[in-house]
């Protein structure tokens, strides 16, 4: 009777190693199956996003282009223009000037 019970205790060990195995199996195969489907997901959001990012990477522009109007009222502005130092200017020469040359004509 010890070789049959030692040989049903052998077949149940041998039973729950097959289940265990089994078991790791299916949870290794769940294990690869949803990182491969988060791996999908990922890359059609990465692609979404690139085609996204180009399409707005485009700047839209409206161009107006200036007209010249009538100004009705002149710009009046708070404010006073006096110099710090005030200091008369005396020619050196005696008599008039031919002409009047402007520096902005000049250049």
């Amino acid at each position: 009777m010890n070789e049959s019970q030692s040989e049903s205790q052998q077949g149940r060990e041998t039973n729950k190693k097959s289940r265990l195995f089994v078991s790791m199996m299916i949870v290794a195969i769940l294990l690869v199956i949803f990182g491969a489907l988060s791996l999908f997901s990922r890359r059609a959001q990465y692609q979404t996003l690139a085609k996204e990012t180009e399409t707005l990477a485009i700047p839209t522009v409206a161009v107006l282009h200036p007209t010249t109007e009538e100004s009705s009222e002149d710009l009046v502005l708070p404010g006073t223009m006096q110099a710090y130092i005030e200091t008369p200017i005396y020619a050196r020469t005696n008599g008039y000037l031919r002409k009047w040359y402007s520096i902005s004509a000049a250049k």
